[in-house]
């Protein structure tokens, strides 16, 4: 030890002669061991040292692989266009193909008949491409005035004919009520997590979806790199027989959404309308019915959204009461339950105008009416809630008291009736 010492001191003196000869100043022994453990660091870092073990080679390689695989596999996601399997658009197609199926099944005694299936599969198909036009095309757009047309047109044409084109009617609209509620629902949505985002952070969040992998799906590519991407997904993933009918939707992600919310709100209003022509409008009572998150978020829509969706309900709702659908009373309890909060806190002024004074006062009447029918439990429920947010709404619309004291009325009445038997 002490010989090693002594080696070192005998060194560092020659060092520091060296240094005043030349001039220059050399590096302690510390700082020379310093660099050497450096230099020992770089080395495992580089894949040519020689102080690299098979362990180090497998590990950089499995890194390298996994890297390049990632980076694939983002290229692959960004050129693949999304399928969406929209709201069981492929089963109405298949069931308007299908000379079996219920919808449209007929007798098959004649070659006459025969011929009448198929006529209605392709007539149902037509409807559904012209309605899938109508979600698609702005509204802004000349020729989504003649996609509404020329569907009025086929859906009144199949009124007309019969012989089975009234079920063709309903299922191809029941498809398309399915579609652009899906649509309004992933609308909302999507400008409901905005608002929880925040502008600030809008921008930073655009970026980080397109870097992860999926992110040019969800996101609008320029026109040169949508075409490149529509040819090269068609080539990995083809479509089915029905994809051209209903393409990849890019409504849900256009920068405007309040815009789109509302014009898919009223075209969801217009579908019922004709639902209801067509004597179908429990296709679309049972799906309204059904829309708990849509309805939370209709809260805080704006007020041309809100007012298409009040309406919608408010036609729902009066064909229950006039009894021209049959559905269960669980499908109508949910129905209120969801929508009645709307009927309160929609904006009923500037824009937002609803109904106008004759149909406020029918339309409360018919909401009244649809909430007595149902069972003394159920009435409590519903009217606890209207009572709710009624009382914190700055609106006096609708006012159900006169329901409200019935009720009461009635289950004081119930109340008595169960005393006086007990006394027996």
């Amino acid at each position: 030890m002490g010989e090693k010492t002594r080696v070192e001191t005998v060194m560092a003196e020659e060092m520091n002669v060296v240094s005043s000869f030349f001039g220059v100043e050399l590096p302690s022994p510390s700082r020379r061991l310093e660099f050497r453990k450096m230099k020992s660091d770089l080395d495992k870092l580089n894949i040519f040292s020689v102080n690299w073990n098979l362990a180090d080679h497998v590990r950089t390689i499995g890194l390298f692989i996994l890297y390049f695989l990632g980076l694939g596999m983002r290229v692959l996601f960004t050129f693949v266009p999304q399928r969406m399997d929209v709201c069981g658009i492929s089963t109405a197609l298949d069931s308007l193909g299908n000379p079996d199926s219920p919808t449209i099944r007929v007798a098959l005694d004649t070659d006459q008949d025969h011929l009448r299936i198929k006529s209605s599969g392709a007539i149902g198909r037509a409807l559904l491409q012209v309605l899938s036009l109508v979600n698609d095309l702005p509204a802004s757009s000349r020729k989504y005035a003649f996609a509404r047309a020329l569907t009025e047109k086929i859906i009144a044409e199949n009124l007309s004919h019969g012989h089975g084109f009234e079920s063709v009617n309903r299922v191809a609209l029941s498809a398309g009520f399915q579609r652009t509620l899906a649509f309004l629902n992933e609308t909302l949505a999507s400008l409901h997590q905005q608002k929880r985002v925040g502008t600030i952070w809008s921008v930073p969040l655009k970026f980080i979806v397109r870097m992860l992998p999926g992110g040019g799906m969800a996101l609008p590519l320029p026109a040169p790199l949508s075409l490149v991407r529509s040819t090269i997904g068609g080539f990995l993933n083809p479509s089915p027989h029905w994809a051209h009918v209903f393409p990849p939707t890019r409504i849900v992600y256009e920068e405007n959404g309040t815009l789109m919310a509302e014009k898919l709100a009223e075209e969801l209003l217009w579908l019922a309308q004709k639902l209801s022509e067509c004597s179908a409008l429990e296709e679309a009572i049972n799906q309204w019915s059904s829309c708990s998150s849509l309805a939370s978020m209709a809260l805080s829509a704006k007020p041309r959204i809100q007012r298409s969706m009040v309406r919608l309900t408010a036609l729902l709702v009066h064909g229950i009461v006039q009894g021209n659908v049959d559905v269960a009373r669980e499908v109508k309890f949910k129905l209120l339950l969801h929508w009645i909060p709307l009927f309160c806190t929609a904006t009923h002024g500037g824009d937002g105008v609803i109904f106008n004074t004759t149909e406020k006062v029918d339309a409360e009447k018919t909401l009244a009416e649809a909430i007595r029918n149902l069972p003394e439990s159920d009435q409590e429920v519903l009217l606890a809630i209207w009572l709710q947010e009624y009382a914190m709404s700055p609106s006096d619309w609708p006012n159900l008291q006169s329901c409200y004291d019935s009720w009461c009325f009635e289950t004081r009445k119930v109340g008595h009736r169960a005393h006086l038997d007990e006394g027996k």
